[in-house]
């Protein structure tokens, strides 16, 4: 049997998205020097810090980074900053009922609170002082006149301020969402007309969160429809997207929205106790969190909201608190490939970085210089570390009768498919076959390879 020199010339790399994220394919880095490579294919966020509020139910963050938040139980809105150390508490400034929603404008002068019982929104300079107040109690199903309700509410439950100074309420029980200018003067609605809930695009079912991106898009979280939609500052229909249920984009209760420096929207989906986060077109982009009490899990997750930074803020209402995080990159770190030959198989060990597990693989394939593709057998497993080097190393078989022929001296391509952490990826690197006949092995060279 002829001997073969394998070598893996591993500066050439592949990145592919497809199938399990939605998320925009990015560059793939590539570089000829041999070593592992870090391809960044994703994000995620990590827990920064958190503190105590209690019964935390609206959050948002101004220009400066400070943040305000909404106390259900005790009737009041507290001032932090970045940090979370409490700068001001507005325990009495506004006589509050159950404050929900909570928003600042561009200046970060003026500050919106949805004060949801007492059906009526509050407006607030930044160091708490009383401004002024508009709406009042009125339902469609209570209406005795031709009156519409115009600047009135049934338990306002989200606020968002645009660019402009407009502020938008989403007026929970009455199915709709209105329209102001910055002293509360009535400008339009959109919703329901009749105050029944509704399904189809642009009706609503309590919709309790509204945001408004740099463009004046606004995004609402339509609750009971398990859904967000998004319209134009008019009221227009633009999108729709979400389901109940807990895949990716799909929701239980989502309630919170807030809108980044870039578009992106980020949904506080309340009951499958996490965050979600898209493009402005519905593109899922990433998630985290679950039901618990620990960092970074959420019991009734109800208001979000994002910082010039990116720094996103959680009201976590039943754990009485805060949550911050900041954005990480997922990185996956493609390493070596060995084959080695023993048998029935030909064997690759692929080195498995941090954030590899052998539940992500989803496939491994070797293409033949005559372009046939080889399908590994599917009983890959995970073998720690093979060669001595502290990584881990993922075990792939190859049929020898499949392969042998085919290894003349060319290049021979081996590619790893799967995904983590909801982002697909695939991977690729030649083995280059040279020296037939010549039996060789550098035990200096891991990737020399001799069968």
């Amino acid at each position: 049997m002829k001997k073969w020199l394998v070598l893996l010339c591993i500066g050439i790399f592949t990145l592919s998205f497809s199938g399990c994220s939605k998320i925009s394919p990015t560059s793939p880095s590539s570089g000829s020097s041999q070593g592992m490579r870090s391809l960044s294919v994703g994000e995620s966020y990590e827990f920064v810090t958190k503190w105590c509020s209690h019964a935390c139910r609206g959050v948002a963050v101004d220009n400066a980074g400070y943040v305000y938040v909404t106390d259900a139980d005790n009737h009041c809105v507290r001032k932090y900053d970045a940090d979370g150390d409490l700068i001001e508490d507005w325990v009495c400034n506004g006589h509050f009922d159950l404050p929900a929603g909570v928003a600042v404008d561009n200046a970060g002068k003026n500050i919106y609170v949805a004060d949801l019982r007492n059906d009526r929104i509050q407006k607030f300079d930044a160091n708490g002082n009383f401004i002024t107040e508009w709406g009042s109690y009125w339902s469609f199903t209570d209406v005795t006149s031709d009156e519409d309700g115009d600047g009135k509410f049934n338990q306002p439950s989200g606020v968002a301020v645009d660019n402009a100074g407009n502020v938008y309420v989403a007026d929970l029980h009455n199915h709709r969402i209105q329209k102001f200018d910055a002293n509360g003067n009535f400008i339009t609605k959109w919703g329901s007309e009749t105050g029944e809930s509704g399904a189809a695009d642009g009706e609503f079912n309590q919709p309790s969160g509204v945001a408004v991106d740099n463009a004046g898009n606004v995004y609402v979280a339509d609750q009971g429809n398990d859904r967000i939609q998004k319209f134009d500052e008019n009221g227009d229909h633009l999108a729709t997207w979400g389901s109940e249920g807990s895949l990716d984009g799909q929701f239980k209760d989502p309630f919170g929205i807030a809108v980044d420096n870039a578009g992106n929207i980020y949904v506080a989906d309340v009951h499958n106790y996490r965050i979600q986060k898209f493009d402005a077109s519905g593109n899922f982009i990433t998630k985290w969190g679950s039901v618990g009490g620990l960092d970074g899990q959420f019991s009734q997750p109800l208001g979000v909201a994002v910082d010039n930074a990116g720094n996103v803020y959680v009201a976590d209402k039943l754990n009485d608190r805060i949550q911050k995080f900041n954005r990480t990159n997922v990185e996956i770190y493609p390493g070596t490939i060995n084959l080695k030959s023993k048998g029935k198989y030909i064997k690759a060990y692929i080195e498995l970085s941090e954030g590899y597990d052998v539940n992500y693989i989803s496939s491994v394939k070797m293409e033949m210089p005559s372009g046939t593709i080889i399908p590994a057998d599917a009983d890959w497993t995970q073998v720690g570390d093979h060669d001595g080097d502290g990584i881990a190393d993922l075990m792939v078989k190859f049929d020898r009768t499949l392969i042998q022929d085919g290894l003349l001296p060319g290049n021979v391509e081996l590619t790893v498919k799967g995904c983590i952490q909801d982002i697909n990826f695939s991977f690729s690197q030649f083995v280059n076959v040279i020296d037939a006949g010549k039996e060789h092995f550098n035990e200096e060279d891991s990737s020399s390879i001799v069968y």
